[in-house]
């Protein structure tokens, strides 16, 4: 069981670690080499839709588009960012280009006019590339063009994992637990919902003078889930709820080799946070840890003398896979 707490706390290592970077929830649009009127109308334009505008001082992606498109990609993987905006210059005016890192796609506009921008050019150039951007995935679900007739870009509200994980509950007492979990989302942002868990294990072995047998528990429960971060592959969530445990002590009394087999019902109080990073399309991996406080005591007895006496408190380390469904 030691080494199955070192492998999980390394699992939640790495994906600190590879999503420590990451921005905490809000998405981003950066801005090349813009003049300060621009990107002040930008930032003004793309706010009310959750979106960062930030300036980038890189250099200009070429002005065809199939090297456009390359060049973009490479940089808006450089600066963590969901799209790319930028100005060139053309031989009569500018042209407006707009990249969506989602689709791949580019999509290039003449301007009459050439930076440096007054106030009034800028706004309608933001308001050129907000309308771009609405065709995209970085506008908000409800503000997309096509959004009523285009079901498949609804963001899923329902996913299912499965996880393993040890759970400490006695001294020198660590039990090997799989689990199976439904989640919905309440909310069109995903921020809210309720999920349900079921979760088993092999049982713990139980070795004393006066006893020999196992400890088994089945459990289910139920929680309210909040999202506190989320980002476009990186989620923060955390959980409170109350589980049923179904305890079984069943084993062999030292004295005259006679059977015994307690069962108890048992219920706790949780909560739980939940690190999740997607991985591909609708699957995701993710880590938790939880505590749970166990409403009654729970010390088993066999012929009057304490057996097994698991701690009120627990705590649970697991990592899970989880899949969106619809």
């Amino acid at each position: 069981m030691l080494r199955l707490a070192v492998v999980l706390l390394a699992l939640v290592s790495v994906l600190a670690a590879g999503t420590s970077a990451a921005a905490p929830g809000e998405r981003r649009v950066a801005v090349l080499q813009p003049d300060s009127e621009l990107l002040r109308a930008l930032s003004i334009a793309l706010s009310p839709w959750g979106l960062e505008t930030v300036r980038s001082d890189a250099a200009l992606p070429v002005s065809s588009q199939p090297e456009a498109v390359q060049m973009a990609s490479h940089l808006a993987r450089e600066l963590d960012v969901q799209a790319l905006v930028w100005i060139t210059s053309a031989e009569s005016g500018s042209l407006l280009w707009v990249f969506d890192v989602s689709s791949g796609d580019v999509n290039a506009r003449m301007l009459a006019d050439t930076p440096p921008f007054d106030s009034a050019t800028a706004a309608a150039i933001a308001l050129s590339v907000k309308t771009v951007l609405r065709s995209s995935g970085v506008a908000p679900p409800e503000e997309r063009l096509g959004s009523r007739t285009e079901p498949a870009n609804a963001p899923r509200s329902v996913a299912l994992e499965l996880g393993a994980g040890g759970r400490w509950f006695a001294a020198d007492a660590v039990d090997f637990r799989l689990g199976l979990a439904g989640v919905t989302w309440l909310t069109r942002s995903r921020n809210l919902g309720l999920s349900f868990a079921v979760s088993w294990g092999p049982g713990l072995p139980i070795d004393e003078p006066a006893y020999t047998g196992s400890y088994r528990e089945l459990t289910a429960g139920g929680a309210a889930r909040f999202r506190a971060i989320r980002a476009p592959r990186l989620s923060l969530s955390v959980a409170l709820g109350a589980t049923a445990h179904w305890a079984t002590l069943d084993g062999t009394v030292a004295r005259g080799s006679r059977k015994s087999r307690v069962e108890r019902i048992n219920a706790s109080l949780d909560l739980a946070a939940s690190l999740d990073v997607s991985v591909s399309g609708a699957v995701y991996l993710g880590a938790s840890a939880a505590g749970g406080y166990s409403l009654r005591n729970r010390r088993f007895l066999v012929e009057g003398t304490p057996i097994f006496s698991p701690w009120p408190l627990t705590a649970t380390l697991e990592g899970h896979v989880g899949a969106e469904l619809f």
